[in-house]
């Protein structure tokens, strides 16, 4: 769920999200066990069905299943096919993405990167993240473009071109609202663990 959402906007979005979910078990899109048992985790979490301080584990295939739901988490834009690998404190997330798609990013880089970031690239982006108090950041850690890493300076160029407007606020110094429901997560090698707010 998205940081600053109302109640009834969170209940909206989590009915989408369902929809979204049964249309691609009907397809075979997706893995049917995992799909659902996160569905339901996150629902409940919304909904606010568990008891304050409650832990919720989300495991790793969970996650992937999750992330392949359209509308699930904010891609950018031509990003397609994630995968999240999760480790201690961070996770990495990888897809493909379609740099000429996203025109409009395009366009705020400079003209060198314009030249060198064409055409549909595996993205391996690399960052850890921290949710304590019901805030979230998040702190890249590396950017990979087919393999080879984005130098620092020019990350925050790739960032500011692609990064969601939905993320940007979560990168930036303090963070920000998490808005999920849980007050803290911890990220282990192959699973998330949540505590309710």
């Amino acid at each position: 769920m998205r940081a600053g959402e109302s109640e009834g906007l969170r209940a909206v979005r989590l009915r989408v999200l369902l929809l979204c979910l049964a249309a691609q078990l009907a397809l075979g899109a997706v893995d049917e066990a995992a799909s659902l048992s996160a569905a339901r985790k996150f629902q409940q979490i919304a909904e606010k069905s568990l008891p304050s301080g409650a832990r919720v584990e989300f495991s790793e295939d969970e996650l992937n299943a999750l992330l392949r739901i359209p509308g699930a988490i904010s891609l950018p834009q031509g990003g397609k096919d994630p995968e999240v690998s999760l480790r201690k404190g961070g996770a990495a997330l990888r897809m493909q993405v379609d740099l000429d798609a996203a025109r409009e990013a395009q366009e705020r880089l400079p003209v060198l990167m314009r030249l060198l970031l064409r055409g549909t690239r595996e993205i391996l982006v690399d960052f850890d993240l921290a949710v304590k108090g019901g805030r979230a950041s998040l702190k890249l850690v590396s950017v990979l473009v087919e393999g080879v890493e984005i130098p620092e300076p020019v990350v925050a160029w790739f960032v500011e071109a692609y990064a969601p407007p939905e993320i940007r606020p979560y990168l930036e110094g303090e963070g920000a609202d998490a808005g999920i429901g849980l007050s803290r997560l911890d990220l282990e090698p192959g699973r998330a663990i949540g505590v309710v707010e």
